[in-house]
């Protein structure tokens, strides 16, 4: 019954394992395609209005302006052309904006000035290329996308204009009816924005969550709207997140600014034949997870789904704890009935011993002996006849030899 318990127990622990990963991969994948087609989005309206003439347009009267101004991009923002085209040609990518969700938008020069935001906020005249940004994400990703002509994404970085959010930044050139590259149309989106697409826990249980790694393995998304996790400050050093992060790492240029803060729940591949499946969540609780490879025009990250062991293997140790019953109560019951067959046979044939020994040394008392309905009784029986003749011969045996010879 041991040896059945346990194969069945491993059995089940194997299927439940396999089964949970399955669903794991699962909800990584769907999670997959969710933030794929939100990008997907994000890049196609960004490659729309990079085309629409209402956008070009705008732009080259701002640019037209400023370069006949004669004044910095900062003079430039606080004079009254710069006003009056804005007044006039801005209405689109505010209505845009605000149909759509974005954070903010910028229309930048080849040179790196920001000639306009739909939020007007203090980016406005800035020039991402020698100012305050000059080595932030964004800075290197128009550059990148202005160089390129391909759409850019930042990646996540601390944005300072906007205090401090966790901001991503979406980039396309513009070009004019020549094709001639002429600008940059950039979308800022924030983590917010991914979070609310990670934090659904669908297929996950009470304890499962989702999240979204970069390669250096910070955040990406907030797991717990609730929690305490912090977008781009926590690294998540799992073996799950290592074994992902030396497969995919690359030289990305807008890999910067990407510092790993110490983490106490840190885990190190030190055995080869480590099992990435099971392992120490960022928690510091042990978790199954799997985590699902993305590329975000040009930017590796990680969906990862896990789940704590002790709700995904919960079935197994309830399996495990009424084998475990069953087995125990099992010997109980056996030693029991074993003990008590065995005083059933084994206290009559000690007793007829001592008797037997008695008789050897002239005892012939007759002794009672409470024996079982079997062969026992059947021989207490056989003993009690041969020591009741043993004492008639005696008592004749005595009667002669004090001359009694009747």
């Amino acid at each position: 019954m041991i040896v059945v318990g346990t194969i069945g127990y491993r059995t089940a622990h194997h299927s439940l394992r396999r089964a949970s990963i399955q669903s794991l991969q699962a909800t990584a994948t769907l999670k997959t395609a969710y933030i794929e087609s939100y990008f997907r989005s994000c890049l196609r309206d960004l490659e729309s209005q990079s085309e629409l003439t209402s956008t070009v347009g705008f732009y080259e009267a701002l640019l037209e302006a400023f370069d006949e101004s004669g004044k910095s991009a900062s003079d430039f923002a606080d004079s009254i052309s710069w006003a009056m085209i804005t007044g006039e040609r801005s209405d689109d990518l505010r209505v845009f904006r605000q149909t759509y969700g974005y954070y903010n938008i910028f229309l930048i020069d080849a040179r790196g000035n920001v000639l306009y935001t739909v939020a007007g906020d203090t980016d406005i005249g800035a020039n991402l290329y020698s100012g305050v940004h000059r080595d932030t994400r964004f800075s290197l990703s128009c550059k990148t996308a202005f160089e390129t002509g391909r759409p850019v994404y930042s990646d996540l970085e601390f944005y300072k204009s906007t205090d401090d959010v966790a901001s991503g930044f979406l980039i396309q050139v513009l070009v004019d009816e020549y094709g001639d590259k002429i600008g940059l149309l950039a979308f800022q989106i924030t983590a917010d924005s991914i979070s609310d697409i990670m934090q659904d826990r669908t297929g996950l249980g009470e304890t499962g969550e989702n999240y979204l790694v970069g390669v250096a393995m910070c955040l990406r998304s907030d797991p717990d709207a609730d929690g305490d996790a912090a977008v781009l400050k926590d690294a998540v050093r799992s073996q799950l997140t290592l074994s992902w992060a030396g497969e995919h790492a690359t030289d990305n240029p807008t890999e910067v600014n990407d510092t790993v803060p110490d983490n106490d729940h840190a885990e190190t591949m030190t055995d080869a034949a480590a099992d990435t499946n099971v392992y120490v969540g960022r928690t510091g609780e042990p978790v199954i997870g799997f985590a699902n490879h993305m590329d975000i025009a040009g930017v590796p990250m990680a969906i990862v789904a896990e789940m704590k062991v002790s709700e995904a293997f919960a079935p197994v140790y309830t399996l495990r704890m009424i084998s475990l019953t069953t087995v125990l109560l099992t010997i109980f019951l056996v030693v029991t009935i074993a003990v008590a067959v065995t005083n059933r046979i084994v206290r009559p044939v000690r007793s007829l011993s001592v008797w037997a020994g008695r008789v050897a040394t002239g005892d012939l008392e007759q002794m009672d002996i409470q024996t079982p309905d079997n062969e026992i009784r059947v021989l207490y029986t056989s003993f009690r006849e041969v020591v009741r003749s043993f004492r008639e011969i005696v008592d004749q045996a005595n009667t002669i030899a004090a001359g009694d010879l009747t």
